[in-house]
């Protein structure tokens, strides 16, 4: 099981991802942590780690605080930190959304829907609120894929359909390299589209159509989702594009 958190610079426009991997072994659960988009921050890592986790309703999960001599630290920064198992099986049980706070050093990056409030405990005898129901944005329905696999050959008309590489070269979207969003769809899919066929060129990001997918596409500025098929109407799971404003 992956788990993927797209993160926004709490004062700032940088975007980073953090991932989790969780995995059955010797009958429980174990799991590590891939921090290495961060390498880049704090003079290459070395500045002390925080990471907090809530879940939807914004109950903590867990803090994790790692000084740089700590043998655990460089793990993370290099793809394979190791979580507590206690943690790693919360995670895997875990119904909705968790979030996270990444902070290193003087930077914090925050997951969309962090919330920064502190719960306040229910007394006895309340009802607790009804649980946040989410759409997990990785889950992506096999007959979409199956169809995504099929739309792929059948450039449009000012669409063309191309490599991460070819973005080097294109102005207007040279800055999207790097997008973490981007990055996610088009290692999911092999392919990006850009669209000429309207007054100003747009970049489109393949994905299925999901409320919370929709959310984090706005964030990583990819606000107009348009499903691949013309005439098909949008519902969850739809395949189609996240493109940029034109």
């Amino acid at each position: 099981m992956r788990k993927i958190w797209y993160l926004k610079q709490e004062k700032g426009q940088k975007t980073k991802t953090a991932k989790v991997f969780l995995y059955e072994k010797d009958g429980h659960v174990e799991g590590r942590m891939d921090l290495s988009a961060f390498n880049d921050c704090e003079k290459g890592g070395k500045a002390p780690l925080l990471l907090h986790m809530k879940d939807a309703s914004g109950r903590d999960i867990e803090k994790i605080s790692l000084e740089s001599e700590n043998v655990l630290y460089e793990g993370f920064f290099q793809g394979k930190g190791k979580i507590k198992a206690e943690l790693a099986d919360r995670l895997k049980k875990l119904k909705g959304e968790a979030m996270l706070s990444v902070t290193l050093g003087k930077e914090r990056y925050l997951s969309e829907g962090w919330k920064d409030e502190e719960i306040v405990p229910e007394k006895a005898g309340e009802k607790s609120a009804p649980e946040k129901k989410t759409e997990k944005a990785e889950t992506v329905n096999a007959q979409k894929e199956l169809e995504a696999e099929e739309l792929l050959p059948e450039e449009k008309e000012g669409k063309r359909i191309v490599q991460l590489s070819v973005l080097e070269d294109e102005l207007l979207f040279r800055s999207y390299v790097h997008n973490s969003f981007l990055l996610h769809g088009y290692y999911n899919y092999g392919h990006v589209v850009i669209d000429e066929s309207g007054e100003e060129p747009r970049l489109g990001v393949p994905g299925n159509y999901y409320e919370r997918e929709q959310m984090v596409a706005e964030m990583f500025g990819f606000p107009v989702f348009e499903a691949a098929r013309e005439e098909e109407k949008i519902t969850n799971g739809t395949f189609g594009y996240f493109y940029t404003k034109g």
